[in-house]
């Protein structure tokens, strides 16, 4: 009799110590979704902009909408977005569950450039050193070609 105790009392305290790593390991194991899409300053979607966990190899790419989704564990993350034509931005992000949004807009990345001169010479050239014929249009002018 005291024996079938001991036995039921040992297989009582196994069965309570397997759900308390259970319930440990899948609070450790939890994953958040976290969502979001990436915007110009006109609200409208960048496609193809990168988003991804600075210091990890956790990242995505936004779709066509602009939208993006990672899946982390709860923790502070420092997110970085980038696209080609814009600002990186940087921004710190406290995940946790059930899920989290975070829509981030990227300002336009303006770089002035100097003249360009287009060549067929073998070697870069000024414009005050081109042996030819030689025009300058104006961005205006450009603008009304439809020239990218």
């Amino acid at each position: 009799m005291i024996a079938r105790f001991f036995i039921s009392l040992i297989t009582l305290v196994g069965l309570m110590t397997s759900c308390g790593v259970a319930e440990a390991q899948n609070t450790r194991d939890q994953r958040v979704r976290l969502t979001g899409q990436v915007t110009d300053n006109d609200g409208l979607p960048i496609p193809g902009a990168h988003v991804f966990v600075e210091g990890a190899s956790i990242g995505t790419t936004t779709n066509i909408d602009g939208r993006y989704r990672l899946s982390l564990a709860p923790a502070t993350y420092v997110l970085v977005f980038s696209a080609i034509g814009y600002e990186r931005v940087v921004v710190t992000v406290i995940v946790s569950p059930p899920s989290i949004a975070v829509d981030q807009t990227l300002p336009a990345l303006v770089i002035e450039v100097g003249e360009v001169v287009v060549s067929a010479a073998r070697r870069p050239q000024l414009a005050r050193e081109v042996p030819a014929s030689l025009e300058v249009l104006p961005a205006e002018q450009l603008e009304t070609r439809n020239v990218v």
